[in-house]
């Protein structure tokens, strides 16, 4: 994991690809863009920054904490 990354649902990434906790049947979710510096504007705006909870993933896997 990328030492600058904020986020907590944050696991991995390649080329033009994020994986990050999720709520597949793994427990991850592959987010693939079409281009890597395309993936690489989602992580500065939400991954790096307190700004995550603003990205989809992330929302979805809080809600997945969420008590009821």
């Amino acid at each position: 994991m990328s030492s600058e990354v904020i986020c907590p649902y944050y696991r991995n990434e390649d080329g033009v690809s994020l994986y990050c906790e999720g709520l597949g049947e793994d427990g991850t979710c592959h987010s693939i863009f079409p281009s890597g510096e395309v993936k690489n504007r989602h992580k500065e705006r939400f991954c790096l920054t307190y700004a995550y909870g603003g990205c989809p993933v992330a929302r979805a896997a809080e809600e997945k904490y969420a008590e009821p």
